[in-house]
């Protein structure tokens, strides 16, 4: 896992790039930028094009979250509408930390951040399959988009 932080570390700090992108796209952009040397460039993307990007896919995933929720787990009853704003105000501290490199803790403890009623056991047992299950399509989103 310190591999996986020191590259992210080294790609914000030296690159001028947000570590946002999955490893599979790292290693597609690594060889990108290796190969370039053999053919002529057509155009430049600046860093500022990238952010960009990224910030608005992130802000595109949230509404998609925030969709979710109103849509299907308020109205079918699995959270109340209290519940699924803690869950969305969770999701964008969870972009917010992939935009700068990567999650920095586990799902409980955003929520938590958000709702310091919610113990372990009210986690697991209500919100944990919730929050997975638009986390994995948020990272499949992304991956999706990036491609």
């Amino acid at each position: 896992m310190d591999l996986f932080n020191t590259i992210f570390n080294y790609i914000a700090d030296n690159s001028g790039y947000n570590p946002i992108i999955p490893l599979n796209q790292l290693v597609k952009k690594v060889k990108a930028a290796y190969f370039a040397n053999f053919r002529e460039s057509t155009g430049n993307v600046t860093v500022q094009d990238d952010e960009f990007v990224y910030l608005s896919l992130l802000e595109n995933e949230i509404n998609n979250i925030n969709e979710r929720l109103e849509t299907f787990y308020v109205p079918n009853h699995k959270i109340t509408e209290e519940e699924a704003v803690f869950v969305k105000k969770s999701f964008e501290d969870i972009t917010a930390d992939l935009l700068n490199g990567g999650l920095s803790s586990s799902l409980f403890e955003y929520l938590k951040h958000r709702n310091s009623a919610v113990t372990s056991e009210i986690f697991y047992e209500k919100y944990h399959h919730i929050m997975n299950y638009l986390l994995k399509n948020l990272k499949t989103n992304l991956a999706n988009q990036l491609d």
